[in-house]
């Protein structure tokens, strides 16, 4: 009987243990440790990609880089009247209720017209359609 007494002590000992360093582990990570974005920017050579270096060059050439436009809770009118800039092209609503739909949605401007158009009629309440030179916005 002591010999299985040990091994149940032993047991519980090695499994008390690992729930410490997991407990440990979560602390660290999730409530102490710093995020991704709050890291400093790494600043030796080394550490930047080849990707990084692209873009830095390009900027420095002077050629624009499309970056990710957030739209938070903005209309659909806010969302393809910078769109229809970006596009060059017009926006027709069939029934004008549509353009006061908000919507949160992000969009890359060096997307192809059609691939944000189609993402875009994802949303269940507009359906939108290229016609011609004219988005047609409709329900």
């Amino acid at each position: 009987m002591h010999l299985h007494q040990t091994t149940i002590w032993k047991a519980a000992s090695v499994a008390i243990l690992f729930v410490v360093g997991v407990l440990c582990y979560a602390a660290f990570h999730f409530i102490g440790g710093q995020s991704y974005e709050e890291l400093p920017a790494p600043t030796s050579p080394i550490a930047i990609s080849q990707a990084e270096k692209e873009e830095a060059n390009k900027e420095k050439e002077g050629v624009a880089i499309p970056k990710t436009v957030i739209f938070e809770n903005k209309t659909l009118r806010e969302v393809l009247a910078q769109m229809s800039d970006t596009y060059k092209v017009n926006v027709r609503y069939k029934e004008e209720g549509l353009a006061n739909l908000r919507l949160y949605f992000n969009w890359n401007p060096s997307e192809d017209i059609y691939d944000v158009l189609t993402l875009l009629n994802s949303f269940e309440h507009f359906h939108l359609e290229l016609e011609g030179n004219t988005i047609v916005v409709s329900q």
